[in-house]
């Protein structure tokens, strides 16, 4: 089900090895905005939520960080409503759900 992460991911397995990270800033990285109004969006969501909490388990981060991320997606909500629409409820929702199901996920 992990279907986001790998980039940092892979960053945080090479810092782990003491290899230099930095942040460059002539270095931009873009993605294609996100429709929220398109309702197979709230699948990937879901999947990308669920990656993204695989890897801080995977890595160890804290459980008051993991928390944090798990409900930014409804700390959101108030701002995204407003500045995108109440489409935007359903989008946010599923990543909170993915997030929350990816930070239960225990590996066998």
């Amino acid at each position: 089900p992990w279907q986001s992460g790998e980039e940092t991911d892979y960053l945080l397995r090479f810092a782990a090895q003491g290899e230099p990270v930095m942040r460059k800033r002539d270095i931009t990285v873009c993605h294609p905005p996100t429709d929220t109004a398109n309702p197979a969006i709230r699948r990937r969501a879901y999947a990308y939520g669920q990656g993204r909490m695989r890897v801080l388990q995977k890595h160890n981060f804290p459980l008051w960080f993991k928390l944090a991320n798990v409900f930014y997606s409804l700390a959101a909500l108030p701002v995204d409503i407003v500045t995108k629409g109440s489409h935007v409820l359903s989008y946010r929702w599923s990543m909170f759900w993915g997030r929350l199901t990816g930070m239960l996920w225990k590996d066998t």
